[in-house]
């Protein structure tokens, strides 16, 4: 029985973005998004950043990669890293910097 679906349709933290996989059209899907402060220190020297990511149903997120978009609240994502759990959820970890620059 798929118990991560109604997780994410009935969950209040969830929301709805638009997916867009390479060379496909872009459909609704529902995560769980996040998006926590992050402080960087490298070589002595912080740096202030976010680190957004979003927890998505595996079967929404299916041939993911680093080619494909989100687009939430009007802003565009792309995808850095895609980890599946192997329990039926992929956290995606995101960019506002495209990795094709």
């Amino acid at each position: 029985m798929d118990t991560i679906t109604p997780f994410l349709t009935h969950n209040p933290f969830a929301e709805t973005v638009s997916i867009t996989l390479e060379g496909e059209q872009a459909k609704s899907v529902r995560c769980i998004w996040n998006e926590p402060y992050q402080l960087t220190i490298v070589q002595g020297v912080g740096f202030q950043n976010s680190f957004p990511n979003g927890l998505f149903a595996s079967n929404d997120v299916d041939g993911i990669n680093d080619k494909a978009t989100m687009v939430r609240n009007g802003v565009t994502y792309y995808v850095m890293e895609v980890q599946p759990d192997g329990t039926g959820m992929t956290t995606i970890i995101f960019s506002k910097d495209s990795p094709q620059q």
